[in-house]
């Protein structure tokens, strides 16, 4: 008999299973910060975007939206826009800004669509697809994050649900603030793996 039959059999001997009761495992109790809804929720979500370092903005339309970013934007330079339809589409230059669509590691603005947000974490959420790159939120240094408030969900597993419910993509990005870092000197250093600035904007549609 080997050391791994020996072990079974001691295991066996002392009731242990190899299969646990259909009854051992419960569901993990969900946070009471995650379950708050509407205006709790989108208050939640907005305390937690500025705490992490990120500015945040209310616009009550698309056109809002772009002049927001176009007051915020450099001066004089194209901005990076993710080919997401719903934000290519727009007129970009009816708000007063040269749109290149496509991500651009030469361009230091760039806008993008979150497909949801978080309030439990302040948190911005991002599935990838052909038509909208992973690089199209982290190469700009100023990255303009837009999300409409009805897709604002109350917690993590309402987003993991969400993910779920859709064909996965190659990956899901979780964003909370700008890019940071404190491994050197415990030192906060923005902008270290990807933007130095984040502007969320929250379309107002309900």
């Amino acid at each position: 008999m080997s050391a791994r039959d020996d072990i079974l059999a001691a295991l066996a001997r002392n009731g242990a299973s190899s299969v646990p009761p259909a009854n051992a495992v419960s569901a993990s109790p969900i946070p009471a910060i995650a379950t708050k809804r509407d205006a709790e929720a989108f208050a939640r979500f907005a305390a937690l975007v500025k705490e992490s370092l990120a500015e945040f903005v209310e616009a009550p339309d698309d056109y809002a939206a772009m002049r927001e970013i176009a007051a915020r934007a450099p001066k004089s330079l194209p901005i990076a826009i993710s080919p997401q339809k719903e934000i290519a589409s727009l007129d970009w230059a009816g708000a007063g800004i040269e749109a290149r669509i496509g991500a651009s590691p030469d361009l230091p603005a760039g806008v993008s669509m979150a497909d949801s947000a978080i309030a439990e974490t302040g948190s911005l959420l991002f599935f990838s697809g052909a038509n909208s790159p992973v690089l199209a939120h982290f190469l700009p240094d100023i990255h303009f994050a837009l999300v409409r408030r009805s897709t604002i969900l109350p917690g993590l597993n309402d987003a993991l649900a969400l993910a779920r419910a859709r064909a996965m993509p190659s990956t899901v990005n979780f964003i909370t603030g700008p890019s940071r870092s404190g491994d050197i000197e415990q030192t906060l250093e923005l902008g270290a793996h990807g933007p130095r600035q984040l502007v969320v904007i929250v379309l107002m549609d309900r």
